[in-house]
C-alpha cells in the first residue's frame, strides 16, 4: 500500500489487510481459549486484549512521529510493513 500508484490500490489493500486483522482478531482470542487450561483462560484471553490494545496505542505514537515527514500516509503505511519482514528473515 505504501508503494500504491493510485487510491485504489491503497482501498483495495487496507479492505484486504481489514478483513484479515478482523478474522485474525475473532480467531486468536477463541484459540486461546479452546486451547489454555481453565484455571488460567481468562488471564490468556486478557493478556492477549492487553498486548493488542497496547499495539494501537504503539502504533499511534509511530504515526504521530511521522506526521511531520514529507510522505507522510506512504512512511506510516510502509512501517506497519517492518515486523513482516523481520518475522520472514
Amino acid at each position: 500500500m505504501a508503494a500504491a500508484p493510485v487510491p485504489g490500490v491503497i482501498i483495495l489493500g487496507r479492505v484486504l489487510v481489514g478483513l484479515r486483522v478482523g478474522m485474525a482478531s475473532m480467531t486468536a482470542p477463541l484459540y486461546i481459549s479452546e486451547a489454555s487450561p481453565a484455571r488460567i483462560r481468562g488471564a490468556m484471553v486478557r493478556t492477549n486484549g492487553l498486548l493488542i490494545t497496547g499495539g494501537q496505542f504503539v502504533s499511534y505514537l509511530i504515526n504521530l512521529a511521522f506526521t511531520q515527514a514529507p510522505g507522510t500516509w506512504r512512511w506510516m503505511l510502509g512501517i506497519a510493513g517492518v515486523p513482516l519482514w523481520f518475522s520472514l528473515c
